[in-house]
C-alpha cells in the first residue's frame, strides 16, 4: 500500500507532532517529508534536539509555538553558543517561533499561568506575546548554527511594541530550509 507522500513526491509534506518519542517508529522518513517537533520552552526545546538527532529525514525542525518560557536567566555569548553548537551537532534543519494567538479570556487564563508573557491584542484576536530576549537569544543561536528561522505573523504586535518603546526596528524573518 502506498502512502500520500509516496504518491506525490513533488509536494512537501510537512509533519509535526507533540509526541516525537513515537517519531523512530517511522523512520527514516521519504526526502519529501519534513518532520518536526513542538516545543514551548528551553526544556522541550532539548528534548526535541535529543529526539530528532535520532532521525533520518530530508528536514528536521522544531517549532516554537507558543514560545512560553525560555530559561530564567539572560543568556550570554556562552550559551548562545552552545544552543547553536547543540542545533548543529543535532542536525536541525528549520525553527519557526510564534506567540500563542486566542480569545481575550483563553490569553488573560494563559497569562496568569505564565506571567512572563505579554496580552496584546491582534486583529480581532489576542496574543500572548513571548519577551523579545527569548525571540532574540534564539534567532542569534540559530543565525550562528546557519539555521533558517521562520518568526510568525503573530510576532508582529510584540516586534511593533519593542521598536516602538526602543526606537530598534525588528524585522519579520521568514525563511525556509534549502533542500
Amino acid at each position: 500500500m502506498l502512502n500520500a507522500n509516496e504518491l506525490c513526491p513533488e509536494h512537501t509534506f510537512q509533519l509535526l507532532t507533540k509526541q516525537p518519542q513515537n517519531l523512530i517508529k517511522w523512520s527514516p522518513f521519504p526526502r519529501n517529508c519534513w518532520v518536526g517537533v513542538t516545543a514551548t520552552n528551553h526544556i522541550m526545546f532539548v528534548e526535541a534536539c535529543l529526539v530528532l538527532g535520532d532521525i533520518q529525514a530530508e528536514v528536521r525542525y522544531i517549532s516554537i509555538e507558543p514560545l512560553l518560557k525560555w530559561g530564567d536567566f539572560p543568556a550570554d555569548d556562552d550559551a548562545i553558543n552552545q544552543w547553536a553548537k547543540g542545533l548543529k551537532l543535532y542536525g536541525i534543519n528549520w525553527l519557526i517561533i510564534g506567540a500563542c494567538t486566542g480569545t481575550m479570556v483563553e490569553m488573560a487564563w494563559l497569562g496568569s499561568k505564565h506571567p512572563d508573557l505579554t496580552l496584546m491584542p491582534y486583529g480581532n484576536r489576542w496574543t500572548a506575546q513571548p519577551r523579545i530576549e527569548w525571540v532574540n537569544e534564539i534567532c542569534q543561536a540559530a543565525n550562528g548554527a546557519d539555521v533558517p528561522i521562520f518568526l510568525k505573523d503573530n510576532l508582529k504586535p510584540l516586534f511593533n511594541h519593542c521598536a516602538k518603546k526602543s526606537g530598534v526596528g525588528y524585522e519579520l524573518r521568514q525563511e525556509f530550509p534549502k533542500c
